[in-house]
């Protein structure tokens, strides 16, 4: 039949005292052979949602020179793979039956047959080691908002430190992910918790700069003006503290809205 494998990089045969194959000639003309073939596939990825992501892994076993009128493969049976175990991931695999028609050609199919694997990630590791931690800091810095701003060494070192322990999880988590030359939802999730936190030093800086302002202003003797300023301090660290809350809740809800809808639609694709 001159079958080849698509996708494949490698195979090799098991061997036991013998080869491990068979051949099976009935009265009724057929002929059966069965052998046992190990292979070393390739999988194109896509990373975009990792690490909620869903890969479909394609394995077409297609006639290489004969074509449908010779030649015709199908399933007997179901291919299983409750027994098959792949740390972190779900597994399911489902199978089809193909016509191939190369291209160029004058238009003969061969008959092929497939196998789809399909691998969902347990995203678990990545919630504990990274979402979480750099949740709990974002919400750290926020309430650095509600120490009084004169204390500048302990609030400034207080934003100062979250940053850069934020910058180092999410630094040691994009090392442990795969490299890619696009955005992934990991990615979108680093730039909205690191930008949270540069708002609230900045937000800070602003705050330092009108308190010197406001300074100048007592040296002048001008109270009233005085007053006015330091209620207008208030007011902003007021509003800051609503609008960064906010930000940050509504960066979650589209955030996760958005990736576990799909998650949860790859789910229910392989499940079925």
């Amino acid at each position: 039949p001159q079958p080849y494998f698509q996708h494949s990089k490698g195979k090799y045969r098991d061997e036991l005292i013998t080869p491990t194959e068979s051949l099976h000639i009935w009265p009724n003309k057929t002929v059966q052979y069965y052998t046992i073939i190990a292979l070393e596939v390739y999988c194109r990825m896509n990373f975009q949602n990792y690490p909620f992501d869903t890969q479909h892994c394609h394995l077409k076993m297609i006639s290489f020179g004969h074509t449908l009128e010779h030649n015709q493969y199908y399933w007997l049976g179901q291919v299983r793979g409750e027994g098959a175990v792949i740390h972190d991931y779900n597994l399911a695999v489902k199978q089809d039956t193909i016509l191939f028609k190369p291209e160029g050609d004058s238009g003969e199919s061969y008959s092929g047959v497939e196998v789809i694997i399909i691998l969902q990630r347990q995203p678990q590791f990545q919630l504990s080691q990274t979402y979480l931690p750099s949740s709990l800091f974002v919400l750290i810095s926020w309430i650095g908002l509600f120490v009084p701003h004169k204390f500048v060494p302990g609030r400034m070192a207080l934003h100062v430190t979250t940053l850069f322990t934020l910058f180092s999880i999410l630094n040691a988590s994009r090392e442990e992910s795969p490299h890619t030359s696009y955005t992934k939802a990991l990615d979108v999730w680093m730039v909205g918790t690191f930008g949270v936190v540069f708002i609230v030093l900045i937000e800070y800086c602003i705050v330092l700069s009108y308190v010197h302002k406001v300074e100048k202003q007592i040296e002048s003797d001008k109270l009233e003006k005085f007053v006015l300023q330091k209620r207008g301090i208030s007011i902003l660290e007021l509003y800051s503290k609503i609008g960064i809350a906010l930000f940050f809740l509504g960066f979650n809800v589209v955030y996760w809205v958005y990736y576990v809808n799909q998650y949860l639609e790859e789910e229910h694709e392989w499940i079925n």
